[in-house]
């Protein structure tokens, strides 16, 4: 916006301190600084900073990082079954003190985590349909990411809940006692289904049908009006709150509310409809 070089060169500072997180063996960054642990969550968090690089400066070597990684942590986290991913990956087997993850959330034998968290993937979702629309069509990487577009998204019209529009908490465990309808993934997912449209990804009533109950659900059951009469505002509601590691009753446990940051994920799913 102002072209002043002062702000690039702080970026690229960034950059730089970037490159010096904790990584896993494969080369993926650490979520956190303490253990060479892969959330999914980190693709989002890296990813929008590397992308807002490579807007800046037009320079491959930033959306060619966020790829990297993006690949990486698909490496550790993917679940064939159904093309999304599980929540964390322990790099090196050992508990390490966590604020808030259960202490034995990594299976000893694979290291991984045991659920597939709505968030987690739809920040992964939300990653890649950000890829494919500031990536150039001809570029090489443009098809892989949308087949990995594809086989996030391929299930999700049967795992919704066809009453409100909604995912779950745990996406694959649809209708399980304990699980909730959760609204950020919600609005990732329909995002989502919505690039893949966009691009011919994917085709289809299945898919149409999937982003209409997504956008109309979202509307119709987790926005609310609140406020003083004289200056009421819409907010947010049924977005799971602070989320780490554990198993699903950890998971189920999880409050919901709609006063963070992140039920602004709204937008980006509802400016694009």
């Amino acid at each position: 916006m102002t072209q002043d070089p002062k702000y690039l060169q702080v970026a690229k500072r960034v950059y730089n301190q970037y490159l010096n997180i904790l990584r896993t063996i494969n080369g993926g960054v650490s979520h956190v600084p303490y253990a060479p642990e892969l959330w999914d969550d980190t693709v989002y968090m890296v990813g929008v900073f590397l992308l807002s690089m490579y807007r800046a400066t037009n320079d491959e070597t930033y959306i060619l990082e966020l790829i990297d990684q993006v690949k990486k942590h698909k490496e550790k986290l993917v679940v064939d079954e159904w093309g999304l991913w599980v929540h964390g990956w322990d790099g090196n087997n050992t508990y390490n003190f966590d604020f808030c993850s259960q202490s034995d959330w990594a299976n000893p034998t694979t290291r991984r985590s045991a659920e597939i968290w709505g968030r987690g993937n739809g920040w992964v979702v939300l990653t890649l349909s950000e890829i494919l629309n500031n990536l150039p069509r001809n570029h090489p990487e443009w098809p892989i990411m949308a087949n990995m577009l594809k086989d996030m998204i391929i299930h999700l019209p049967e795992l919704q809940d066809a009453n409100t529009g909604h995912w779950y908490q745990l996406t694959v465990r649809k209708g399980e006692a304990g699980n909730y309808l959760e609204s950020s993934s919600t609005a990732m997912f329909g995002y989502g289904i919505l690039t893949a449209l966009k691009y011919g990804i994917v085709e289809g009533d299945s898919f149409k049908n999937a982003m209409d109950l997504a956008y109309y659900g979202l509307r119709n059951n987790s926005v609310e009006l609140v406020g003083d009469n004289d200056k009421p505002y819409l907010n947010t509601k049924n977005v799971a709150l602070e989320t780490c590691l554990g198993d699903k009753e950890y998971y189920y446990d999880i409050e919901t509310g709609g006063d963070k940051a992140y039920v602004q994920l709204f937008c980006y799913f509802w400016k694009s409809v």
